[in-house]
């Protein structure tokens, strides 16, 4: 099946690297945005393996706002929710994407479902 975007890990990979420079994290965002509303609106629309790709650069730059990014993608549809592993959510570690979500949800209102919905992957240590 092709997607709607025609972008394959292959297409990743020619744009950003095996490991993306630190300015080109915004491009490999706005590409995972860009996936992640097209798989949301049409499952199937978008390659799973290519959003997985962005998760892992992201991950791989370790900041805990990319939990966000992850998180959105990995619930955009069944197949994006088995293709992405959701280690990937902390980069930044557990405890810090956990400090950072705390930090976050007294923030605006419209984002607030995708964080509680986030923290479901991450749920507290007893």
């Amino acid at each position: 099946m092709t997607n709607r975007l025609d972008v394959t890990p292959e297409v990743v990979l020619a744009r950003f690297g095996a490991h993306p420079a630190p300015e080109s994290r915004p491009a490999v965002r706005a590409l995972l945005d860009e996936l992640t509303a097209s798989e949301s609106g049409c499952q199937g629309d978008a390659s799973t393996e290519a959003m997985r790709l962005c998760c892992i650069h992201l991950f791989a730059a370790g900041e805990p706002a990319d939990g966000l990014v992850v998180g959105r993608a990995k619930t955009a549809g069944m197949d994006a929710d088995a293709s992405i592993d959701v280690q990937l959510l902390c980069g930044a570690g557990v405890e810090a994407t956990r400090a950072f979500l705390r930090a976050e949800a007294s923030g605006e209102a419209p984002a607030a479902p995708r964080r509680e919905a986030l923290a479901c992957f991450l749920p507290e240590a007893p």
